[in-house]
């Protein structure tokens, strides 16, 4: 796409609208019926240029003739283009829609005359070259017939104390303490988080305690794996499941049970990255509930 959207650029002069004034001059075009996968460019005379590319059901004629209508209200100037696209090449219908219809016509008229980004036979390659896991040789070294030097990994200061829970080819991986913490306290941290769950908190306050929510039970399914574990059972409910026991109604019920939940997390984890990222969490639920408006 980044290949396509180069030569887009070089061959119309066009450039993206960067800025809440360029978007202005188009606005109201998300409503153009069938509208998806748009961009907005801005000639360098300053013209709008909106470019959508929806898929092939926008070109039936009741939809054509639905987009042709809301344009013609406007007075506003569109063309279908023969051309592959942006988005997903060949996939999707490229549309153009300007208030210039000289522009529009020129603009159609350089875009289907494009040759492809890329020619030969590209396209029957399979897109793997090697499995995930093979290591880079020179070809120096191989030319040489010389084996690959083995070399240490690299040690990272967030890896102390912590224990990698969860990976997954091309994500960041998930990290946890490497202790865990007794199932008595995710019991005690699950019941504390129902409540604030039901409580009157803060929009930013409640989103920041889901995460901490979510990610304790992500470490607690690690350190109690259900599969192995006797009380499987027990931990299926820790934090979602049942009800919650009470409403904490004021700033100050809520601000004592993150007290209460900061406590028993330093009590239970050794000092880490997870555990302060952990942390930083709940203190900014901690300043949204202390910053709330008196109700």
């Amino acid at each position: 796409m980044a290949a396509l959207t180069l030569q887009f650029a070089e061959a119309t002069g066009l450039r993206p609208a960067t800025n809440q004034r360029q978007w202005n001059l188009m606005n109201g075009l998300h409503h153009l019926p069938n509208n998806d996968h748009d961009s907005g460019w801005v000639s360098e005379s300053g013209d709008w240029v909106h470019l959508d590319e929806p898929y092939d059901s926008a070109k039936r004629p009741s939809e054509l003739q639905r987009r042709e209508t809301w344009l013609a209200d406007r007075g506003q100037h569109g063309a279908w283009i023969a051309w592959g696209g942006l988005y997903s090449p060949d996939q999707t219908r490229p549309h153009l829609t300007t208030a210039n219809p000289s522009l529009l016509h020129q603009l159609k008229l350089t875009l289907e005359a494009l040759p492809p980004v890329i020619s030969g036979d590209w396209p029957h390659w399979p897109w793997v070259s090697g499995d995930y896991w093979a290591q880079f040789i020179s070809p120096s070294r191989s030319a040489a017939g010389g084996k690959r030097k083995p070399r240490a990994g690299t040690t990272y200061g967030w890896s102390k104390n912590a224990i990698e829970y969860r990976s997954s080819v091309g994500f960041k991986s998930l990290w946890r303490p490497d202790r865990p913490m007794s199932l008595a306290n995710h019991k005690l941290l699950g019941d504390e988080l129902k409540n604030l769950g039901v409580s009157p908190t803060t929009n930013a306050g409640h989103s920041k305690l889901q995460r901490v929510r979510s990610e304790l039970e992500n470490w607690l399914f690690a350190e109690y794996p259900r599969d192995t574990s006797a009380s499987a059972t027990a931990t299926f409910d820790v934090y979602y499941g049942g009800q919650a026991t009470k409403r904490y109604r004021s700033p100050q019920e809520q601000l004592a049970a993150l007290d209460r939940i900061q406590s028993v997390l330093i009590a239970s984890y050794p000092e880490s990255k997870p555990l302060r990222d952990m942390l930083k969490q709940l203190a900014s639920a901690r300043l949204a509930t202390v910053k709330a408006p008196a109700r």
